[in-house]
């Protein structure tokens, strides 16, 4: 499956932030929500000022129906990168 590959592709590469939100949406996609919180908190952990790792934090938060908690993430998606096609 999809998350098998990625987490062989983690393994080679623990700290890819790329391979970490594609880890987190995977799971996400599934509602697999405390696999991509964990995958989604590294990402953030590594780099709290990432366009892509905001937005999808801010999402995922939507997703969970915590939209107060995504709005800060979204805002600072935009913020740190406002060319990014996913949100305009």
């Amino acid at each position: 499956t999809a998350i098998e590959y990625l987490k062989k592709a983690l393994e080679l590469s623990p700290d890819n932030i790329q391979i970490l939100n594609n880890l987190g949406a995977t799971h996400l996609a599934v509602f697999n929500t405390k696999e991509a919180e964990k995958y989604y908190d590294r990402a953030y952990q590594l780099d709290s000022d990432l366009a892509i790792t905001n937005y999808n934090i801010g999402i995922f938060n939507h997703v969970l129906k915590r939209d107060i908690e995504a709005i800060p993430f979204l805002e600072k998606a935009y913020e740190n990168d406002p060319s990014v096609s996913y949100l305009e």
